[in-house]
């Protein structure tokens, strides 16, 4: 049988779930994908009480959110390889594990190390869920379906870490700051039980792709044209979101001088914008298919970085049409990242752990390195014109690998 029956006999063989199972899939893996970023921002309303009962300054402070960060993508490639090899199931629920114990050690620091240590094994323990729930979408669904679900998982990643400080807050008004650890360790808890009822234990990598060298699977990775169809969407959408949250806030208050209470609850919109987009994705995906839900996010993403950039010139961007654009170019990814990350796991056929580690890592780390770039050129002037500039250059790019890679993704037509 050649490889391409091979891929739609797979694809066929997937048993159909009833909408319950799915609907509790989908929960646990969103949850177990959303897990760091929530342990990441529940703890923020925190940090100052912890650096009074640690004697930590906020400058160390600092510096373990940045380790957190960090250690979310290098370990991508390592749980890719090792989802492949021993099962996605297993390896998430060995990463559960990892985030426990690292919330654990966090609940009983006494000192700048054992904080540090406790929070970058949350962050290894996270970055599995991150992989294997990509990973395992792909193995349960056919692609098209996996689209769809992808996109529901989507929102439950958005919804979490957008509440998890309102939440962080109130826990830390109410009982202190250890707590806000204590429940990290009994959702940890929850999940590992939820991930040993809710998922399926078959493991749909192909034999020899769990015994393939991990390099050389990510060369094949990095050589296969459908790869790089589809990944590049996600790293330019990663990239100019991270830099909007990084940079708006000063162009909130210097500009348009705005107090953190005000414009931190204008964020929330861009998010709900995601998030309706990932909705669309869950409802449309299926039936249109992977490579038109891409074109169609990459068109409304386009489109609105161009009249963005026109209403600027035209001097009509206030406050209200800044967010209204953002939230808007914001539904355009979450109709296109959902996709695109389908057809970036799948681009090989197998491998879905290792194609969704490399995903993940390209994601995180190269969306770090662009805003190390744009940062401190939007933050420099502070004012709305670099940012939106960022936005048109992201939107041009993204259309322009739309135009120059089609037709060089899956020959076998499987994805669309």
């Amino acid at each position: 049988m050649s490889q391409t029956e091979e891929r739609a006999a797979g694809q066929a063989g997937k048993p159909p779930l009833s909408r319950r199972r799915s609907a509790l899939i989908v929960a646990t893996l969103g949850l177990c994908a959303g897990i760091g970023t929530a342990s990441l921002t529940l703890v923020i309303p925190s940090l100052p009480a912890i650096g009074t009962d640690l004697g930590i300054s906020a400058t160390a402070l600092g510096i373990t959110q940045s380790v957190f960060l960090a250690g979310i993508a290098l370990p991508q490639l390592v749980f890719g390889t090792l989802a492949d090899r021993f099962g996605h199931r297993k390896t998430l629920m060995a990463g559960l594990l990892l985030f426990m114990l690292g919330s654990l050690l966090c609940l009983s620091a006494q000192s700048f190390g054992m904080l540090l240590s406790g929070r970058l094994l949350q962050a290894v323990g996270a970055a599995s869920g991150l992989v294997t729930s990509r990973a395992l979408v792909h193995e349960i669904y056919a692609a098209d379906r996996a689209a769809a679900m992808l996109g529901y998982v989507s929102i439950c990643m958005m919804v979490i870490p957008m509440f998890a400080p309102a939440i962080g807050g109130q826990i830390q008004a109410s009982i202190g700051w250890h707590s806000n650890f204590a429940l990290l360790v009994a959702i940890a808890l929850l999940l590992l039980a939820a991930s040993a009822v809710a998922l399926p234990r078959r493991n749909g990598t192909a034999p020899s792709a769990a015994t393939a060298p991990p390099v050389g699977t990510y060369i094949a990775l990095l050589k296969a044209p459908p790869f790089h169809r589809y990944i590049w969407h996600v790293v330019l959408a990663a990239t100019v979101t991270q830099c909007f949250f990084a940079t708006a806030p000063f162009v909130m208050e210097r500009h348009y001088h705005l107090d953190a209470a005000v414009y931190g609850t204008l964020f929330t919109l861009p998010a709900f914008g995601f998030m309706a987009g990932a909705f669309l994705s869950g409802r449309l995906a299926e039936r249109l298919g992977v490579d038109r839900m891409v074109g169609l996010g990459t068109g409304l993403l386009a489109a609105a970085s161009l009249l963005f950039g026109l209403g600027h010139l035209a001097g009509l961007i206030n406050l209200g049409a800044l967010f209204g654009f953002v939230s808007l170019i914001s539904l355009a990814q979450g109709i296109l990242v959902p996709s695109a990350l389908v057809g970036a796991t799948g681009a090989l056929g197998r491998s879905f752990g290792s194609a969704s580690g490399l995903a993940g890592f390209l994601q995180f780390a190269l969306a770090a390195i662009g805003v190390q770039i744009a940062a401190p050129l939007i933050t420099l002037q502070a004012t709305p014109g670099p940012l939106i500039l960022l936005y048109i250059i992201i939107g041009a790019l993204s259309f322009g690998c739309l135009l120059i890679l089609r037709g060089k993704g899956d020959p076998a037509g499987t994805l669309r």
